[in-house]
């Protein structure tokens, strides 16, 4: 995601999000939050799915390498 950016002819800040320019407000001060929240919208998704996948992969190895008490725990 870009930073914000200034539009002359608009007059208004603008972030180009996902290859769309997005319209945010006449002032900086205003623009900061929803700029910000839109940082937060376009984190990864697939984090939490590396992760499940990650636990998956370990319990599989110690399903296999190790006894079936300590992979039941």
């Amino acid at each position: 995601m870009r930073e914000l950016f200034f539009k002359k002819t608009h007059k208004r800040w603008y972030v180009d999000h996902q290859g769309r320019m997005i319209r945010i407000s006449e002032d900086k001060e205003k623009s900061l939050q929803p700029y910000h929240e839109l940082k937060v919208c376009s984190a990864p998704a697939s984090s939490l799915d590396s992760v499940a996948s990650l636990l998956n992969s370990y319990l599989e190895w110690c399903r296999k390498n190790r006894s079936e008490r300590t992979y039941v725990w």
